[in-house]
């Protein structure tokens, strides 16, 4: 059972990963941020969204 649960832990770590990775890509290109600069962009607040969740599902496997 604890073993599925980190399956499960680490699959969902890889793909808000790679959400992660998509939305960097599009945030480069991003012309949103010359006027508003990176924070104010909407891609970064995605990114801040996504890298909490990412520090909860680290939190979740350090738990186990």
């Amino acid at each position: 059972m604890q073993s599925q649960n980190m399956d499960t832990l680490r699959a969902q770590k890889t793909r808000v990963n790679h959400l992660i990775d998509e939305v960097n890509k599009v945030c480069a290109k991003c012309k949103e941020k010359d006027l508003t600069g990176c924070e104010g962009c909407s891609h970064d607040k995605r990114k801040r969204n996504l890298m909490s969740k990412k520090d909860g599902i680290i939190a979740a496997m350090a738990e186990k």
